[in-house]
């Protein structure tokens, strides 16, 4: 039998199937590109979350070497600057190594709340020069030591300089006096010690003297006396004076603000005494806006936050059960607590405890997906915590401080923020209970 031909059908997908594929390959796209967008706002928000960290952990870092450093070369908590700041004749400045600075209040980032932060100096001696150098541009390791007291006027302290092998060097290296500038020298037999800013360096009859200022004259010649004021000794050590102050510092309210680092100048002449209290011997940008010393920025973004507490053991026992809380230190020694019952409260410190809180210069998502945002705020701590408005809570004393008011919940915002703390103890000032 001879086969039948069928024609084949040329039946094709009809619109109903056309559409439903198109619907699936639109959603599977969809579902696809969403998962991609979302990995890819993931992976931006671990990076600014890593930098943010990073931020944070260098500032932290370094401020707490400079705390580590407090006292260096000045063991007993505190400095005598020498009396030329038009007070009274015979009144002493005693300087504590670590004091509070200036509160300062920044804006958050929803630019409708703010926060009180912390500022703190702290004194020791220059770790690049062990000594004196006899010469500014020498290699540093020439140390000079006080070996007698004239009384001439200015007066001059005769020094031996000697190099770190122990060989005796000619301080000045010639006969024509050498400028040292308006840098303070720290004069301490590392119990005793005291600031005064050199003139100059030059060969007398008997040996190399050093020529100070007149600013032991209102309150008497220097006298060998290491126990009274502005007491130089024959035997004193002389280093450079280093003075730092950190603090975060806004410009410009809508933009965040920085961590800086300055190094002020003995510079507070003509202040009266209540000032000096306020205000501290030193003076820079925070303290002295018009001949203020310009810090520098240390780290590499925004930090929002620096809050530094003080740990003090005000009655001697070294128990932990006794230990109190200060938010500040003042110019004068004071601390914030409710028992002071020591006339430098530095000398009853055993703790420092800071925290940076770091923020991240850039949101977490785009603001056209506001409802995808995730809200952030600065961590309080100890006491302090942003408040909602302009301005802020006021501060508590020359330092520390916590947002005051009953204000509203504070508005959140979409920048990250990391918060770090450190516990730090001043080296020169582990086991010393004066």
């Amino acid at each position: 039998m001879t086969p039948i031909l069928r024609k084949r059908s040329s039946r094709g997908f009809t619109l109903v199937e056309i559409m439903v594929a198109a619907a699936l390959l639109i959603v599977m796209i969809g579902a696809t590109f969403g998962a991609l967008i979302a990995t890819n706002n993931s992976s931006q928000r671990i990076y600014r979350i890593a930098v943010t960290q990073e931020i944070a952990r260098q500032g932290l870092d370094i401020l707490a070497a400079d705390i580590r450093e407090a006292g260096l070369g000045i063991a007993g908590g505190s400095v005598n600057a020498a009396p030329n700041f038009g007070l009274p004749t015979g009144v002493q400045i005693q300087i504590p190594v670590i004091y509070s600075g200036p509160n300062i209040t920044v804006t958050q980032p929803n630019q409708t709340s703010s926060i009180v932060t912390n500022s703190i100096f702290i004194l020791s001696a220059e770790a690049s020069t062990v000594g004196m150098p006899a010469d500014t541009t020498a290699v540093p390791g020439i140390q000079g030591e006080v070996v007698a007291v004239t009384g001439a006027s200015p007066p001059l302290l005769q020094v031996a300089c000697a190099q770190l092998n122990g060989s005796l060097v000619n301080c000045d290296g010639s006969a024509s006096p050498i400028i040292i500038g308006s840098s303070p020298l720290l004069i301490g037999d590392l119990r005793h010690a005291a600031v005064v800013t050199p003139t100059l360096v030059t060969s007398g009859a008997s040996g190399t003297e050093l020529v100070t200022t007149q600013e032991a004259q209102s309150g008497g010649l220097p006298q060998v006396d290491p126990k009274s004021p502005y007491g130089i000794p024959s035997g004193a050590i002389l280093s450079r004076l280093r003075v730092v102050h950190w603090y975060l510092k806004q410009t410009d309210p809508s933009a965040p603000p920085r961590l800086y680092r300055s190094t002020p100048v003995l510079g507070a002449k003509g202040s009266s005494s209540a000032n000096l209290a306020t205000l501290g011997a030193f003076s820079d940008e925070t303290t002295d806006p018009v001949n203020g010393v310009q810090g520098k920025e240390m780290g590499a973004g925004p930090i929002q936050s620096l809050q530094i507490r003080y740990i003090l053991d005000p009655y001697a026992t070294n128990q932990f059960s006794q230990f109190q809380i200060a938010n500040s230190i003042s110019p004068v020694g004071t601390a914030d607590i409710a028992s002071n019952i020591v006339p430098q409260a530095v000398s009853t410190l055993r703790e420092v405890r800071i925290e940076i809180v770091s923020l991240a210069d850039q949101p977490d998502l785009a603001t056209n997906l506001g409802q995808l945002q995730i809200g952030y705020t600065t961590p309080g701590f100890e006491g302090t915590s942003p408040t909602a408005g302009t301005g802020g809570g006021a501060g508590g004393g020359s330092g520390g401080g916590s947002g005051g008011g009953t204000a509203a919940v504070v508005p959140t915002d979409p920048y990250p923020r990391r918060a770090f703390t450190v516990r730090v103890t001043p080296r020169a000032l582990q086991g010393a209970r004066l």
